[in-house]
């Protein structure tokens, strides 16, 4: 008797549990939507004057070394799920740089002209296809 309780109950559980396969549930009735499958990141490549990131997580912080000329941004999106999140910090040294987006970067400007020692950031979320600037600012 007790063996056929545990099955039940265990038949039971297996079609409330959550699933952790996914970032988002479809339906808000079914699936993960707690965010416990959400993801975070923080990439520090060294500087480079092209520089391509590949996302792999819900919300991807950015930081390259100092920026110590022309920058170009390029994104790899094969693993980005729509609603990512992926935000750069840029802190350029010794003199003004230019930073410059990669073709799937989409927002008011192709670029972000930083002056000696200031910061600047760009936010963007995927759409499916492209990043789609949310914010960018310069202290």
């Amino acid at each position: 008797m007790k063996m056929k309780n545990i099955f039940l109950i265990l038949l039971v559980l297996s079609f409330i549990a959550p699933s952790f396969g996914q970032r988002f549930a479809t339906d808000p009735k079914k699936g993960n939507n707690t965010g416990s499958a959400l993801t975070y990141a923080y990439l520090a490549p060294a500087y480079s004057a092209t520089t391509t990131i590949t996302p792999n997580a819900s919300f991807t912080i950015v930081k390259p070394s100092a920026v110590s000329g022309a920058l170009n941004i390029s994104v790899t999106d094969t693993k980005s799920q729509i609603g990512d999140e992926l935000q750069f910090m840029l802190v350029s040294t010794g003199a003004a740089r230019t930073v410059t987006l990669g073709t799937n970067l989409k927002g008011s400007a192709t670029t972000i002209a930083l002056d000696s020692a200031q910061v600047g950031t760009l936010r963007f979320m995927y759409n499916g296809t492209d990043f789609i600037e949310i914010s960018r600012a310069k202290e």
